[in-house]
């Protein structure tokens, strides 16, 4: 068996947890492939997952943003400040950076148009589900 090309670790519900600690797990794990792997988060759907982690389901999609936004200017910058209404980072910092720049890549699922323009905005790569209307759907980094 030949080398690997590239390593995927699914899809991570970003809107259920903590930025830095995903930030720095997904840095390590860049460092350890030699520059390998491919992130993917989702927003997730299920009320079980919602209720397990104490997380209204209404506030996800902006749980989730605010949970993307911090990973990736935690990867790019040297420390991070930033308050949302979900979590507070304060001189926070990711140790290590990914070697992969700016981060690795992020895929991002979505299955809903409102879903899609917001990944679109958001993610390098996307993967789109049956239920999204043709209409909704961009084009390579959310390019018609």
């Amino acid at each position: 068996m030949g080398p690997t090309r590239r390593l995927y670790v699914g899809e991570l519900s970003l809107r259920l947890l903590s930025s830095l600690p995903v930030a720095v797990v997904f840095a390590t794990l860049d460092l350890s492939t030699g520059c390998k792997s491919i992130v993917g988060f989702c927003l997730g759907y299920r009320d079980v997952e919602f209720k397990a982690f104490g997380v209204p389901r209404n506030q996800r999609a902006k749980r989730f943003e605010a949970n993307l936004t911090a990973i990736k200017r935690l990867w790019t910058e040297q420390t991070v400040t930033m308050k949302t209404p979900y979590f507070e980072l304060d001189e926070a910092s990711c140790s290590p950076h990914p070697i992969q720049k700016p981060h690795p890549p992020i895929w991002i699922g979505a299955n809903a148009d409102a879903a899609v323009e917001r990944d679109a905005r958001m993610r390098d790569c996307g993967y789109i589900g049956p239920a999204v209307e043709r209409g909704a759907r961009p084009g390579p980094r959310g390019h018609p």
